[in-house]
């Protein structure tokens, strides 16, 4: 999948909304926004409740289906410009 397909050129502005669906990221989504407790920033989850860690550094953006719990690790699946403004207010839950 090219990002060129969706007009997205990795730089993220505070309009910018990235779709996440309930059923492809495990399931422990709610509609229709993520909760603030469900995102942070940093390299890696710090509470098992964190699903989605923007590395402001290298714009690295990962889902971890458990957390900070060691049953699985994060998957790094989309990368933005380092830096951007990402929180969880630029999720929506489908």
């Amino acid at each position: 999948m090219s990002t060129d397909d969706y007009g997205f050129d990795g730089e993220l502005s505070i309009d910018d909304l990235i779709q996440v669906s309930a059923d492809g990221f495990d399931g422990k989504l709610s509609t229709p926004l993520l909760k603030a407790d469900q995102f942070t920033i940093g390299t890696s989850a710090t509470t098992s409740v964190q699903r989605f860690i923007y590395n402001d550094i290298t714009g690295a953006l990962f889902f971890e289906e458990d957390g900070s719990a060691s049953k699985f690790t994060q998957v790094k699946f989309a990368e933005l410009s380092a830096g951007s403004s990402l929180t969880e207010n630029n999720f929506v839950v489908v």
